[in-house]
């Protein structure tokens, strides 16, 4: 079984976030995509736990996402976008 987990060089989280964040700001919709899917659970949930309305933390929801799409460009890197997104879900929400 080592034998199969070896053949495959995992790649750290750090890496994948940093090949996301470059085809993010070439307006990769796949990478988009990608992004939605890991952390739209992190934005709802915490959008619902400040808000206690699904409704509203469906609109912050989707206007994080849209954010994010319109401004990855002004992302600096000081932080990780995992981080960053959760500081635009608590300024919108």
């Amino acid at each position: 079984m080592a034998e199969l987990t070896s053949a495959f060089p995992t790649a750290s989280i750090e890496q994948t976030e940093n090949v996301l964040l470059v085809k993010l700001r070439e307006r990769d919709e796949q990478a988009f995509e990608e992004v939605f899917f890991l952390y739209k659970e992190l934005v709802y949930n915490l959008a619902f736990k400040l808000l206690k309305d699904k409704a509203e933390a469906l609109d912050v929801t989707q206007e994080v996402f849209l954010t994010l799409h319109r401004t990855i460009h002004r992302f600096r890197g000081e932080c990780k976008l995992k981080t960053w997104i959760y500081r635009v879900t608590i300024n919108h929400a």
